[in-house]
C-alpha cells in the first residue's frame, strides 16, 4: 500500500485505544526504555500505568500506536510477543486503510509516538515536543527513522507547526545521531541532568523549525498525500 496520512513506507499509525494499556506497560517494563520515555524513578509499571498513559496520550495534539504493516520477515503469519498481550494472537494481514482506527484490528505493534503542544494559553507559539517508544526488538530496522519522518510531516503540514523539539539523554548516544541525520539541531546540553543506574547523564535538547524541514524534504513532498497536492508555504 502506498503512503497516505496515516502510513509510511512499512508503517501503519492508529489512534490509541482503551485496549493499548496492557502493549503501553509492557513497553515501559524495559528501564532504559522507561527512563527516556518517563523520568521518574524507574519502579515495575503497575496495570493502572496503562490506562494512565492511555489517558494521558488521548489529551496530546497527536497520539499514535506504530505498527507494522507486514510482520517481520522471520515472523509467522501470527505472532503475540510484540502485542504485550500474552496468548492473544494477533493477525499479520494488512487491514484495509479505511478499518485502521478500529479498537478491534489487531496489529503487529511495535511503539507508539507522540507530539505534546503544551498548554492552550501557548498554541500560538506553535511548538511541539516528540515523545517517540519503540519495543527493542525493533531498534535499529530504520523504524525510528520512519516514525520521525511521518511524524514530522503531520506536525509541519497539518497541524502548521513552526518548531518541533525532541530530547536526547546520554545514555542512548545513538538516537541522538538518528535524530541529526533526520535532520534535528542540537540547542544545548544539560549537564548531569538525569540519575540512572548509579551515575549521572547529560541530556540534549533539539529541534527542527518549519523552513528546515520544507528545505530538506520539500520535493518528496511534491508528490500526492492523501488525495490531496502537496503545496509549500
Amino acid at each position: 500500500m502506498a503512503e497516505t496520512l496515516w502510513s509510511s513506507e512499512r508503517l501503519y499509525f492508529r489512534g490509541v485505544n482503551d485496549s493499548d494499556a496492557k502493549f503501553l506497560v509492557a513497553s515501559l517494563s524495559d528501564p532504559q526504555t522507561h527512563v527516556q520515555l518517563d523520568p521518574f524513578l524507574h519502579t515495575p509499571p503497575a496495570t493502572k500505568k496503562g490506562a494512565e498513559s492511555v489517558k494521558w496520550m488521548s489529551e496530546q495534539l497527536l497520539a499514535a500506536i506504530i505498527c507494522l504493516k507486514e510482520p517481520p520477515p522471520s515472523t509467522p503469519a501470527t505472532t503475540t510477543a510484540t502485542n504485550g498481550d500474552a496468548g492473544v494472537a494477533a493477525a499479520a494481514t494488512p487491514a484495509a486503510e479505511d478499518d485502521l482506527h478500529s479498537a478491534d484490528l489487531k496489529l503487529t505493534r511495535i511503539g507508539h509516538i507522540v507530539l505534546m503542544s503544551g498548554p492552550p494559553g501557548q498554541a500560538h507559539h506553535r511548538n511541539a515536543q516528540i515523545g517517540l517508544g519503540l519495543l527493542k526488538p525493533y531498534h535499529g530496522k530504520g523504524y525510528g527513522t520512519e516514525a520521525l519522518e511521518w511524524v514530522l510531516r503531520w506536525g509541519f503540514r497539518m497541524a502548521n507547526l513552526h518548531r518541533i523539539t525532541i530530547a536526547g539523554f546520554g545514555l542512548n548516544p545513538g538516537a541522538k545521531r538518528l535524530y541529526e541525520r533526520v535532520g534535528f539541531v542540537q540547542e544545548g546540553v544539560q549537564r548531569e541532568e538525569m540519575w540512572y543506574d548509579g551515575r549521572y547523564w547529560d541530556s540534549w535538547s533539539l529541534s527542527m523549525l518549519d523552513r528546515e524541514w520544507y528545505a530538506r524534504y520539500g520535493e518528496k513532498e511534491t508528490r500526492v498525500l492523501a488525495g490531496a497536492e502537496s503545496v509549500q508555504p
